[in-house]
């Protein structure tokens, strides 16, 4: 229902539709650090049994250890197609990732900033 922005009690009118099989999808991942998992190509086949189809566009969440990720199918040949019993070559969009930087990298890079922004504020106030 999340995903079709419905609440409880709405009319929903369906119609059938035949899809092709999809070939090719390319998932771009809202947040990157679904790429950070161990076997993260491994993690979304197994969650694609969840679908029976997708269309290009579609925004996608993928339960994994008690987390949401959220991945966006950026293309999709052809653009409306059925992933049961497809297969599909997967692929990630890494065109904006950002840069991996791990938390001990971060932190050090702040503490290191912080202390010469500091020096820096410490030699102007002494040359006044």
């Amino acid at each position: 229902m999340q995903q079709l922005f419905l609440l409880e009690g709405d009319v929903v009118k369906i119609s059938y539709k035949n899809l092709e099989i999809a070939k090719k999808i390319m998932f771009k991942p809202i947040d990157y650090s679904f790429l950070q998992l161990a076997n993260p190509k491994i993690v979304l086949e197994k969650q694609l049994r969840n679908y029976r189809a997708l269309t290009q566009g579609d925004v996608i969440v993928i339960n994994y250890l008690n987390k949401d990720y959220k991945l966006e199918v950026v293309e999709l040949v052809p653009t409306a197609a059925s992933i049961t019993e497809a297969d599909v070559d997967l692929e990630f969009d890494m065109s904006a990732a950002p840069p991996t930087v791990s938390p001990t990298q971060q932190l050090t890079s702040n503490i290191n900033q912080s202390s010469s922004s500091s020096s820096s504020s410490s030699s102007s106030s002494s040359s006044s």
